[in-house]
């Protein structure tokens, strides 16, 4: 039998990274064992979940393969200006495909309904911070006479980064609240 506190089930989880908690509740079926609201509550949130890093791994692959695989004159023509030695945007790249990497895992766990608190967070300050650099890089001289394909490239990039921080932040919340309204048996905690 598993551990439970109030009808909800504490599983734990060993992760190369630390030790993962989350909470389950299972549906209702008479004998206590949670509620159907609670049940459905998570079963949305981690279906948005996946959503949202399905998402992100795609628009990060996006942005690593052509730095990894183009060619510097290709570069060159996305971006306006190619670092030399080309090895920076390629290492660039690289940090990409290692996001994804962590993202697929986060995305893993998510199918398991395990709240990957750390994968939300890389998220949220990789995202979060990309979009106050670009934003930042968009009204500087420099960025501002960047040829027209970099400046549309950071453009939707600052609103795709944007996003994914709104998304994860969501996220994060959802999760918080599931804990919380699981933790209080099914019953949303009252603010005195």
């Amino acid at each position: 039998a598993l551990p439970t506190e109030g009808g909800v089930c504490t599983l734990q989880r060993q992760s190369p990274r630390a030790e993962l908690m989350a909470t389950r509740t299972p549906p209702s079926n008479g004998t206590g064992g949670g509620t159907a609201a609670a049940a459905q509550h998570q079963k949305h949130a981690f279906a948005k979940l996946r959503q949202v890093l399905t998402f992100k791994i795609v628009c990060t692959m996006l942005a690593a393969l052509p730095l990894l695989l183009l060619p510097a004159s290709l570069l060159e023509t996305l971006l306006g200006v190619v670092p030399h030695p080309v090895l920076l945007p390629r290492l660039l790249g690289l940090a990409y495909l290692v996001s994804a990497v962590g993202d697929y895992d986060g995305l893993l766990q998510a199918r398991a309904r395990v709240v990957p608190k750390w994968t939300m967070v890389m998220g949220i300050v990789s995202s979060g911070g990309a979009g106050i650099l670009l934003s930042s890089y968009m009204f500087t001289v420099e960025g501002r006479n960047a040829p027209v394909v970099t400046q549309i490239l950071g453009g939707a990039s600052v609103v795709v980064s944007s996003l994914l921080t709104w998304a994860l932040v969501e996220s994060w919340s959802a999760m918080w609240k599931l804990k919380h309204f699981a933790a209080a048996g099914g019953k949303k905690k009252q603010e005195e």
